[in-house]
């Protein structure tokens, strides 16, 4: 009796380990947090791309011309570390593929970069927007590749 239990609660608890389970709508927590913090993790800021700037928000730049749009949608586990150091990790991995994808146009920073979770935006100097799930944690970015002086 107790195999057959066993062996019929196994396709279920796959699925609850699958991944992606554990990040749905339904358990999904939003937050606000500061940039300051993963921005001055000199361990975090360290993978940032050389010799891309970053401009928030409606943050001046002095552009001499806009590229094309980018976005970036990056995840990581909230296992060991918790979901504020989960976020700012998140948050500099969003800010790495910018930074890539303004390269890889012939940019050298990323404007107008906004966050958002479930199409719900922030566009701010000063904060990014988290979603938090059980095991997950993920931060979108939108923003537009650009040459500045």
């Amino acid at each position: 009796m107790k195999l057959k239990t066993a062996l019929l609660t196994l396709p279920l608890l796959a699925v609850m380990l699958a991944p992606g389970v554990g990040l749905t709508k339904d358990s999904d927590r939003v937050f606000d947090l500061p940039m300051a913090p993963a921005l001055e993790d000199k361990n975090l800021a360290s993978i940032l791309p050389e010799g891309v700037k970053f401009y928030f928000a409606d943050q001046p730049s002095g552009a001499e011309k806009e590229l094309e749009a980018i976005n970036s949608h990056r995840k990581s586990p909230v296992m060991y570390i918790g979901p504020e150091k989960s976020c700012r990790r998140a948050f500099i991995s969003a800010l790495v593929a910018l930074g890539e994808a303004a390269k890889a146009q012939g940019g050298n920073a990323v404007i107008d970069i906004r966050t958002n979770y479930n199409t719900t935006v922030l566009a701010s100097r000063d904060k990014f927007r988290c979603g938090v799930g059980m095991r997950l944690v993920g931060v979108g970015m939108t923003g537009k590749a650009a040459i500045v002086p």
